[in-house]
């Protein structure tokens, strides 16, 4: 089923609308928040309120708030058989400038249902914004993350409903084929049965045994009419960063393309650093569609 509605180098390589690429100057670093631990390996301290939404095809998602000024909610998704506590570093950044929804997608976590890797996913991602919305109230500009998978569902979910003021892609795929080795051999485990067990088992990850080949992120970007950030890793071992230049060309220039040095895939690189670019990202994205 698919979802159908009518240093000396520069920490970061930029494409802005109407640019040209090259390096961004302005890039630098500062320490970025992250969640207070008990001890190794312990679960995050976080000071959060448990939501959850039913999605419009009866799906329930479930995800916690990080609290923080209502002016602007980010709604943040994670990547395949990860949870909303795998993006905490970036929730808890972005908390210093608005309130955060991070959820499980489905077949994820504490979630319902089976996972289609990105495609009805983007009906939770609508059902969140529109969660937001409601509590954050009318005037309160909603920003979509999500990092991965995530970042194919808040694209999708751009083009289809548009119902954010913003969205930010982080590590998405252009398009299903040409990917990288690691990123190939994901896609064989999941679709054969033996993987969608081993997923299961390992992961916690539920995943929907039909994969219907819905349009790729490429064929939805020129669909989407609100300040768009790609964001990825220069050093990404699952999708080539070529990859995130062909979106940006997709949107006609309209698009803000920054690609990270020394940072690889999606939250798993999620340290400090990258963290905090991503958040200056993100805050001038947010400048610029004001």
């Amino acid at each position: 089923m698919q979802v159908r509605m009518g240093h000396g180098r520069s920490e970061v390589m930029s494409y802005s609308p109407g640019a040209s690429f090259g390096p961004d100057a302005s890039a630098r670093t500062t320490r970025a928040g992250a969640a207070r631990v008990q001890g190794q390996g312990a679960e995050p301290i976080i000071d959060e309120r448990a939501f959850d939404v039913r999605t419009d095809d009866g799906v329930v998602i479930r995800g916690v708030r990080f609290p923080g000024p209502s002016t602007t909610a980010f709604v943040l998704g994670h990547g395949f058989c990860g949870t909303w506590r795998n993006v905490v570093p970036l929730a808890t950044k972005l908390a210093e400038r608005g309130t955060v929804y991070a959820f499980d997608f489905r077949g994820h976590g504490a979630s319902e249902g089976l996972t289609t890797l990105g495609n009805l996913e983007a009906l939770d991602v609508h059902a969140v914004v529109e969660l937001a919305r409601l509590e954050c109230g009318s005037s309160a500009r909603v920003v979509t993350i999500g990092a991965s998978m995530g970042g194919i569902s808040v694209l999708r979910e751009a083009a289809y409903f548009g119902s954010s003021d913003a969205v930010v892609s982080i590590s998405a795929p252009a398009e299903w084929m040409g990917q990288q080795r690691r990123a190939r051999l994901l896609g064989m485990l999941v679709t054969s049965r033996l993987g969608r067990y081993a997923a299961k088992r390992f992961f916690s990850t539920h995943v929907e045994p039909v994969w219907t080949s819905p349009p790729p992120p490429v064929e939805l970007v020129a669909d989407i009419h609100v300040p768009l950030l790609i964001v990825h890793g220069a050093t990404d071992p699952f999708v080539d960063p070529h990859q995130a230049k062909l979106l940006h060309d997709a949107t006609n220039d309209r698009a803000w393309l920054r690609v990270i040095s020394r940072y690889g895939h999606a939250e798993a690189g999620f340290d400090e650093r990258v963290v905090n670019l991503i958040d200056q990202e993100i805050a001038s994205l947010e400048m610029s569609s004001a």
